[in-house]
């Protein structure tokens, strides 16, 4: 009777902690990503950053190593140069974070996108 009166109190603790929401993604169309791109960086905040000029120009710094390539989008997906060659992504967003996706992949680069200059 013990155990049982213990277990239930700690399942009303834990209900009535507060639930915290995961942030809502939402996938841009092509003309909302060249919207939101231009102009603006794209970085984890540590590790590499990628600005996306107006244009199609992308510079690109990653691990203390700098380059540059082009980027474009093509239908709904942000298309740009790595150093393997160009990767396309689907583009999800949730404020200033940014999902890029590969279709039919769970994997994703997450990161912020931000003026390029608030370094």
């Amino acid at each position: 009777m013990m155990r049982e009166r213990l277990l239930w109190l700690a399942i009303g603790a834990v209900a009535n902690l507060p639930a915290t929401a995961a942030p809502t993604f939402t996938q841009l169309s092509g003309r909302e990503i060249v919207s939101r791109f231009s102009g603006m960086e794209f970085t984890d905040g540590v590790h590499w950053a990628y600005t996306f000029e107006r244009g199609g120009r992308v510079s690109f710094t990653s691990m203390g190593r700098a380059g540059s390539g082009k980027w474009r989008v093509n239908g709904n997906q942000l298309c740009y140069d790595r150093q393997r060659g160009e990767a396309c992504f689907e583009v999800w967003v949730s404020g200033n974070q940014v999902q890029l996706r590969r279709p039919r992949s769970e994997l994703s680069e997450d990161g912020v996108l931000q003026n390029p200059d608030r370094k």
